[in-house]
């Protein structure tokens, strides 16, 4: 590798979202699709990690033009054994813009390769584009309708088909919904796609379904698919509705559909669970769907503030500002040492503007439970409750005397005598 090869690799790693000079041969184009240093997987988007290959593709058909030119040593290098797999798919994609048979034939022969056919799919994805009558849109549907795919390269094609929004898969897709062969990969794209046809029988797929598919529950979300919210009030007295989609969840969830009609199913529901967790979320969203006022939401809610297991929806009482929230959450405070309680009394009673709320963070600073090594929220600064308490404190009264209980005592009952 000569001196100018390596400086455009440098740039590209370093420097990846600056465009980069145009290769003038079709060497410096392999050295452009050959690995690199910034060529490792990537978590930080939300819609999942992007690939090596990923970024190997983008890089040269963001930026770069295609040029015939290069058709016949990239054929070459497509063909040398010396380069890795990934780097030979990554120069076929390349040709691929320049419609090389030479080049299909090379993905087609990945494409039934297990250690290939994940990395074919990605490269067919970028030539593809959303063209439904595309040949690289049609080999995959094949693929799939054949079950030739193992379950990452299936799950890479369906997220493709959905991110393209291809019609012309839902047949396909529909196939491998009912069919309960890779049906979760299958109805997120029928939901992406979103024709009445595939969101309907997402809908009814869902129904017969043990758990929720998370996915499919964001992307029908998004739509305010009319089914959803009787679905998802049925998954309330799941021990494990899903992967990430807990009980708050739900409760999310079915107050943003904002659907009146599953009022009697939760007045149901809360009937055979009025003292545990799902019944407190319950209740949460029944209050929101009968449109009731902060202080109408805290009377229902308080009283089950002592409940075990339901802190994760304090914050929703401490917005409410409403006393009536104060007392039963003071008297968790008093008898609770579960971490997470403490941590969302606390926080609640921080955000009720009331004299009530501020006494019940003064008494707890008597406590003194040690804080470090157990906790997310402990800090060099905070390794005990009286801390975090002290920290409440600080930011709810714009006062600071630190960790002495004393003059805390003595300012309260100074500033507020009754």
């Amino acid at each position: 590798m000569n001196l100018k090869h390596a400086i455009l690799i440098l740039a590209l790693s370093i420097a990846p979202l600056v465009q980069a000079a145009e290769p003038t041969n079709a060497r410096e184009l392999i050295a452009v699709l050959a690995p690199n240093g910034d060529d490792d997987f990537h978590f930080e988007n939300e819609g999942g990690p992007e690939s090596p290959i990923d970024k190997r593709m983008r890089r040269i058909l963001d930026p770069f033009k295609v040029h015939a030119t290069y058709e016949k040593a990239l054929l070459e290098g497509m063909n040398n054994p010396k380069l890795d797999n990934d780097t030979q798919l990554c120069i076929a994609g390349y040709l691929l813009e320049l419609n090389n048979l030479d080049a299909r034939a090379r993905i087609e022969k990945a494409l039934v390769n297990p250690d290939e056919a994940e990395s074919a799919v990605k490269v067919i994805g970028y030539h593809t584009r959303s063209d439904e009558n595309a040949w690289g849109n049609k080999l995959i549907l094949d693929a799939l309708k054949n079950n030739r795919l193992d379950h990452f390269a299936a799950r890479t094609a369906c997220e493709g088909l959905g991110a393209r929004k291809l019609k012309s898969a839902v047949p396909v897709l529909l196939e491998m919904l009912r069919s309960r062969q890779k049906s979760s990969m299958a109805g997120t794209a029928l939901c992406k796609i979103g024709t009445p046809e595939a969101l309907s029988a997402v809908v009814e797929n869902m129904k017969g379904e043990v758990t929720l598919c998370y996915d499919e529950v964001i992307e029908l979300l998004d739509r305010k698919q009319p089914g959803l919210s009787a679905i998802l009030v049925r998954h309330l007295g799941d021990e494990y509705p899903s992967v990430n989609l807990g009980y708050s969840g739900l409760a999310y969830y079915l107050e943003k559909l904002d659907d009146t009609s599953v009022i009697p199913a939760l007045r149901e529901f809360i009937s055979k669970h009025p003292n545990d967790h799902r019944g407190v979320w319950a209740n949460v969203v029944l209050s929101r769907l009968e449109r009731e006022t902060p202080a109408q939401f805290a009377a229902r809610i308080a009283p089950l503030a002592e409940q075990a297991n339901v802190t994760s929806f304090f914050g929703q009482l401490g917005k409410t500002g409403d006393d009536v929230v104060v007392a039963p959450i003071a008297r968790m405070l008093k008898k609770s040492t579960n971490k997470y309680e403490l941590c969302g009394g606390v926080e609640a009673l921080e955000l009720v503007p009331s004299p009530k709320a501020t006494q019940a963070l003064v008494e707890l600073l008597d406590r003194d439970d040690q804080w470090k090594d157990w906790h997310k929220r402990a800090t060099p600064e905070i390794i005990k409750l009286r801390d975090f308490v002290v920290k409440a404190l600080k930011a709810k009264t714009k006062q600071d005397f630190g960790n002495d209980v004393a003059k805390w005592k003595e300012w309260v009952k100074v500033t507020y005598p009754q």
